[in-house]
């Protein structure tokens, strides 16, 4: 992963190709844990805790500092607040990014960080992948209905006790969502007072 401009900029061909060598060696140690490594977050198990704390993770403007990027990225800063996060709160992460389709890659990428693959559980409904892949991130309408989303996926889980839906943009959340919503500024991404009211509203009961 390379080093340009302070963020770090990912090299997708030859980040799959050591995915995929990850992945063959763990068949070879163990075909449980191949499978488990295998599996889609969209289609993952959700855990059993009786506590099950849900992240809405959206990724340009928060792990990242620019509104609309042309490939996925990340600066390491703002994902390292996001691992500090997740370990305090023991809060898993869905995925209701722009780029939530590459749910696997990004599964891959948030682990090279130190996030652990089972934290990211699944992602909102939306287009299909093939639809995906002809839209933009720099055209509004594809952040219309993005509340709507988050909604239709709490609905679809009704264990999730507690959530905060983590976005640069006000779509994100209508007014019956405004509660659960830190907005971030596009241009700083994630920063540490967002990390503390996201805290707050994952372990306070609401």
């Amino acid at each position: 992963m390379a080093q340009k401009n302070g963020f770090l900029a990912i090299d997708l061909a030859a980040d799959l190709a050591k995915m995929t060598q990850t992945i063959t060696d763990l068949a070879a140690a163990s075909p449980d844990s191949a499978a488990k490594a295998t599996t889609s977050s969209y289609t993952s198990t959700l855990p059993t805790s009786p506590l099950l704390r849900v992240i809405f993770l959206d990724i340009d403007g928060v792990l990242n500092r620019t509104k609309e990027a042309t490939h996925i990225r990340i600066d390491e800063d703002c994902v390292q607040r996001l691992k500090t996060l997740i370990e305090h709160t023991d809060a898993k992460v869905v995925l209701s990014t722009f780029w939530r389709h590459f749910d696997e890659y990004i599964t891959y990428i948030l682990h090279r960080e130190g996030i652990a693959a089972d934290v990211v559980i699944g992602r909102t409904p939306g287009r299909t992948g093939s639809q995906h892949l002809s839209a933009s991130a720099a055209d509004e309408a594809q952040y219309a209905s993005r509340a709507a989303e988050i909604k239709t996926w709490l609905a679809q889980h009704p264990e999730v006790t507690q959530f905060v839906i983590l976005d640069d943009r006000p779509s994100a959340a209508d007014a019956s969502l405004q509660a659960h919503f830190v907005q971030t500024l596009s241009d700083h991404g994630l920063t540490d007072a967002d990390v503390v009211r996201c805290s707050e509203l994952l372990l306070n009961a609401h």
